[in-house]
């Protein structure tokens, strides 16, 4: 009997002793599910917070630079970002997969055009010039008056130059003008002044059709070059791209408090 009564004792006493060690488990499992909903909170919040950083980064390269391939790179990574976010991210992801779409547009290379446009006009003043009667084209007015009184003042007016005649002194004055107006257009593209850019190019083409002998290679290569830019340039603009959807949605995101953790059995 003395025996038994032990052994009841000890049952009870490891019945106890489970009973706490439960107790335990489940006030372990209560603390882990908490750290669990912080750390995945604070995972959340932080994945959100470099979405919103990536999209206002797509928006100024878009805006200011009209930069669409950064712009594309950030929205894919934008999504890509948000792609662990499960579910609740799905309207989020949709914004940013269509917003980055709509960039493939092709889109004005400012940067090269400028290049081009330097080019065409440190070439354009050294090309051969229209023959008029066999000599080429001046910047004085072919009228008889002009000639009549050259002739007249050749008579009795002789004119020595003793200083040396400047290398642009043979240059046509309106080729060098058409050489400005290609410069000032390259500053006017680079400031997103794509109208008045093409104004400047169109002058500069007209007169180079008129004052560059249309026979050379050199002219016709010039003369084309110039019309693919006016192409360029009259171009209608790709729509722009509006993130207005995707932050919305974000906002929303941010504004939602995450699921809540399903409760844990014993």
């Amino acid at each position: 009997q003395a025996l038994t009564q032990e052994t009841t004792s000890r049952i009870d006493a490891l019945r106890a002793e489970l009973e706490s060690l439960r107790g335990e488990a489940r006030a372990q499992q209560q603390a882990l599910d908490a750290l669990r909903a912080l750390t995945g909170r604070d995972e959340r919040l932080w994945r959100l917070g470099e979405i919103e950083r990536l999209l206002t980064a797509a928006q100024t390269r878009l805006r200011l630079l009209d930069d669409a391939a950064t712009a594309r790179l950030l929205l894919q990574e934008a999504d890509r970002t948000a792609a662990p976010l499960g579910g609740e991210a799905l309207p989020l992801r949709e914004a940013l997969q269509q917003a980055a779409a709509g960039t493939n547009g092709a889109r004005l290379d400012r940067e090269g055009l400028a290049l081009r446009l330097t080019q065409l006009a440190e070439a354009l003043p050294g090309l051969p010039r229209a023959q008029v009667n066999g000599t080429a084209a001046e910047d004085v007015p072919a009228d008889g008056w002009w000639a009549r009184a050259k002739d007249w003042m050749g008579g009795w007016l002789h004119i020595e130059r003793k200083a040396p005649i400047s290398a642009e002194a043979g240059r046509d004055r309106a080729l060098l003008d058409a050489a400005t107006h290609l410069l000032q257009a390259r500053r006017a593209l680079l400031a997103r002044e794509t109208t008045q850019a093409l104004g400047l190019v169109r002058q500069a083409a007209d007169t180079a059709t008129t004052r560059l002998e249309a026979g050379d290679t050199r002219v016709r290569a010039a003369q084309d070059e110039l019309a693919a830019i006016v192409a360029e340039l009259e171009r209608p603009a790709p729509t722009m791209v509006d993130l207005t959807p995707a932050f919305t949605v974000l906002r929303a995101l941010r504004a939602a408090e995450p699921a809540a953790a399903a409760p844990q059995g014993d």
